[in-house]
């Protein structure tokens, strides 16, 4: 299954013109949930969920409803809430990590219980000698590294800089920021400080952390015609912002213990 881009998002589920709209693009995108057969059919539809939260921050969004898109980004992020529950609930069915998150910053995850399942949701968990009742998942909080869909693993970027005292002498501290790969990450490296610019453009000074992650095989379709892409290796990068004068800048699996130690 392909990315959606905005032209695609209207094509497939018509305009957002109202909050009703938004509802009716959840159910819609719940319904088709029921029928997926593998996990990027999956993420897919919850990142389509995840997209309409996105549109409402965008500026294009705020020019067309002025003051209204307050009560859409409202209505968006309660139905992505429904939908993250119920791609979880489906996600468990499967014997597959319910571990999606609703769209946002920071924001937990809640036990899945105020949404009935679907027909398809409840018959499927019938066959398998459940009911609606158990096939309700108590969902949790789950740190970042458990936000990527095959778990994930931590790194420590170390490095020292200078820090100003009170009596106007200046000292080294040792530093450390944390750093989140997904679990098949290889190949990892630090490249020198240098400028560079991040995804949104933005020209920082730091670190450029690049890696390699392991994709499975995914479906893509374009019109009637369904293409099966295998297992690849994809190259991607972290910019990793850092002080001007940070010195001896490396990359760890442990934080380093000590005292003058600031984690970020």
């Amino acid at each position: 299954m392909a990315r959606t881009s905005k032209k695609a998002f209207g094509h497939i589920y018509g305009e957002v013109n109202s909050a009703e709209d938004i509802r009716r693009i959840n159910r819609i995108i719940r319904k088709e949930m029921d029928a997926v057969t593998m996990r990027e059919e999956l993420t897919e539809l919850k990142k389509r969920s995840d997209y309409l939260c996105t549109l409402t921050h965008s500026p294009t969004w705020r020019k067309r409803f002025g003051e209204k898109v307050r009560a859409l980004r409202r209505v968006a992020m309660e139905e992505n809430r429904k939908t993250v529950e119920h791609a979880n609930r489906v996600a468990a069915q499967h014997g597959w990590d319910a571990d999606y998150d609703p769209w946002g910053p920071n924001e937990p995850r809640r036990r899945a219980t105020h949404e009935r399942p679907s027909h398809g949701t409840a018959r499927y968990a019938a066959r398998r000698g459940g009911t609606r009742q158990t096939s309700r998942v108590r969902i949790h909080y789950k740190p970042t590294t458990a936000r990527y869909s095959g778990g994930g693993k931590v790194k420590y970027l170390v490095y020292r800089s200078p820090q100003p005292l009170r009596t106007g002498a200046i000292q080294l501290r040792t530093r450390v920021k944390r750093l989140y790969f997904p679990r098949s990450a290889r190949r990892i490296r630090v490249e020198a400080p240098q400028t560079a610019v991040t995804r949104t453009g933005k020209r920082v000074y730091g670190v450029v952390v690049r890696y390699e992650e392991r994709l499975g095989p995914t479906r893509a379709r374009r019109n009637s015609t369904t293409y099966t892409l295998p297992a690849r290796w994809v190259e991607r990068t972290k910019v990793v912002a850092l002080p001007r004068h940070a010195k001896n800048v490396r990359l760890q699996d442990r934080a380093p213990e000590g005292p003058l130690l600031a984690v970020a």
